[in-house]
């Protein structure tokens, strides 16, 4: 049996910057990531509900989707993901806070802070400082200035 799972990236500008959280990594030590989480049908109506819900659990920020950044798909072993990562900007003047370790707990979070970080900030982070290679590779990709329009979503309701 296969373990199938649609994760949902947000990768949240603020003026020229982008939000990066650090949270413990399979080392047991803080690296980098993007905010992302699982898309869950009993809570969201679709995967842009998925990048705003998480943005606010992760980082009790308001954020609108901007732009479909990327798709990546990971094989490992029966582990599947397909990770859809979007650009999202901040709603208002919000700054990010993290959670209480008490919420964390619920979310089976444990993130540590919060950094906003300029492309050339972004641009010397290397693979080894991210938490695994999907966060590396939409970093990557936002460098690049890949995206999508979110048209390019369509759904299909029966």
């Amino acid at each position: 049996m296969f373990d199938i799972q649609i994760k949902v990236g947000a990768l949240v500008k603020k003026d020229d910057g982008l939000f990066l959280i650090s949270e413990i990594g399979k080392s047991k030590n803080y690296l980098r990531n993007i905010i992302k989480g699982t898309f869950d049908p009993k809570l969201d109506k679709n995967l842009l509900d998925t990048a705003v819900r998480e943005c606010r659990e992760e980082i009790n920020i308001k954020v609108k989707v901007e732009k479909l950044l990327n798709f990546v798909y990971l094989r490992e072993n029966k582990k599947i993901r397909f990770q859809f990562n979007f650009l999202c900007k901040v709603v208002g003047k919000h700054q990010p806070k993290i959670s209480p370790q008490a919420k964390q707990k619920i979310y089976q979070e444990n993130i540590n802070d919060c950094k906003l970080f300029s492309k050339a900030g972004l641009k010397k982070l290397k693979q080894k400082d991210f938490i695994d290679k999907r966060a590396f590779v939409a970093i990557s990709d936002y460098l690049a200035g890949k995206s999508l329009p979110l048209s390019v979503l369509r759904e299909i309701i029966k």
